[in-house]
């Protein structure tokens, strides 16, 4: 029988571990403790794909996740070898990340399954099971619906780092679906930041106004998630610079909106210019074709003698 007391004190150098992330620790120190963690955890269940293995390899890939985007954060060294060698290690926990990604979401799928199943039986058995018990499934249900947002975000997270903008979008558009009748606002701002760069990262057409619609809901449901209030201050562009709000991600969503209206403009710009060059090249063919008849008439011109290289 498994002892609950060694459980317990998995679950407890876990949370140990999810706290270190939010503090300037080194992550490779984060991730050697997780690995350590992970085995002891695979030892006590006895089973990989254990139900509880599911938040072990939710963080592990998290911290991988995280180490792969500091990499690309930092200064780049020019020697070779060493950069042959930084590459090898990124493409490792690129994997690893991607392994242990899979491997939750595969477990929290499973789970879900299994709660839904569960559910639908209650549904159909209303009459003789108390009301309750359909509460707390859904609850459950719910809490699992979280885990597996989450996960889909890491995953983009990942999809987007390795500039695969397409199929990281379509992670963070499956957790945003699960969220989206949810109070979470935290998690609702973020996956919606997170398609809003996404998009502009992919850099394909109209996507200053598609991302600049997510940025947008990213800023309401921040606000909602620090005043618990809706927000109904005017986020037109004209306004944006008019805002003041005593909140450094607010105002850094701000700064991130009038970055992109400024790429938005740009790109206009550039559009109203090609427009015109458009509709100017009737006009500048004749005149090349006139210009190309006089090249060709005789060497006088109304009794004046043309001289023209050869």
């Amino acid at each position: 029988m498994k002892s609950k007391k060694k459980e317990k004190s998995l679950i407890k150098e876990l949370d140990g571990i999810r706290s270190l992330k939010n503090e300037s620790i080194d992550l490779k120190e984060l991730e050697d403790k997780m690995v350590k963690l992970i085995e002891k955890a695979a030892q006590y269940y006895q089973d990989q794909l254990d139900n509880n293995m599911a938040q072990f390899y939710f963080e592990y890939g998290s911290i991988l996740v995280q180490i792969l985007e500091q990499s690309q954060d930092s200064v780049e060294n020019s020697l070779n070898c060493v950069e042959i060698s930084r590459n090898d290690r990124e493409l490792k926990n690129t994997q690893l990340a991607f392994e242990n990604l899979e491997a939750a979401k595969t477990i929290i799928r499973n789970r879900l399954d299994k709660q839904n199943i569960e559910m639908y039986k209650l549904q159909e058995q209303l009459q003789r099971k108390p009301f309750q018990i359909m509460i707390e499934i859904r609850s459950k249900i719910n809490e699992t619906e979280l885990e597996m947002s989450l996960i889909l975000i890491r995953i983009g997270d990942l999809q987007t780092w390795r500039e695969d903008y397409k199929d990281g979008l379509l992670n963070f558009y499956a957790a945003l679906d699960i969220l989206k009748n949810s109070f979470n606002y935290k998690e609702l701002s973020a996956v919606h930041f997170k398609i809003g760069n996404a998009i502009l990262l992919q850099n394909e057409n109209g996507c200053e106004k598609l991302s600049l619609s997510h940025l947008e809901q990213s800023f309401r449901y921040c606000y909602q998630q620090f005043f618990n209030k809706e927000c109904d201050i005017d986020l037109s562009e004209k306004n944006l610079s008019k805002i003041v709000i005593d909140n450094d991600l607010l105002k850094m969503l701000i700064e991130k909106m009038e970055d992109t209206y400024i790429q938005l403009n740009e790109v206009n710009a550039c559009q109203k210019e090609i427009e015109r060059w458009k509709s100017s090249e009737p006009i500048l063919q004749q005149e090349i074709q006139y210009l190309g008849k006089i090249s060709k008439q005789s060497q006088e011109i109304n009794g004046i003698q043309i001289k023209r290289k050869n």
